[in-house]
């Protein structure tokens, strides 16, 4: 390999690794995103709001929303 062919190499290593570190930002605040909706989605929940409201302001699907509901409804005897 030439020297321009090793420079050519090093510079697509670099965009690669910056892709992949870009990635993995990206899905790390994906994911914390995501675990603070569901969190305010459970408290809309117990606050009795129905679960057609929760999923227009959250943007989650209805589905989504009765599994958080059976999820609290099976934790709910534990915490007394």
């Amino acid at each position: 390999m030439s020297d321009v062919e090793i420079n050519q190499m090093m510079e697509v290593l670099k965009v690669i690794n910056l892709d992949t570190a870009i990635d993995m930002l990206l899905g790390d605040t994906i994911k914390s995103i995501e675990s603070k909706v569901l969190k305010i989605a459970k408290k809309a929940l117990k606050k009795g709001i129905p679960i057609e409201d929760i999923a227009e302001l959250t943007e989650l699907d209805i589905e989504t929303i009765k599994e958080l509901q059976a999820q609290e409804s099976e934790e709910a005897p534990e915490e007394k």
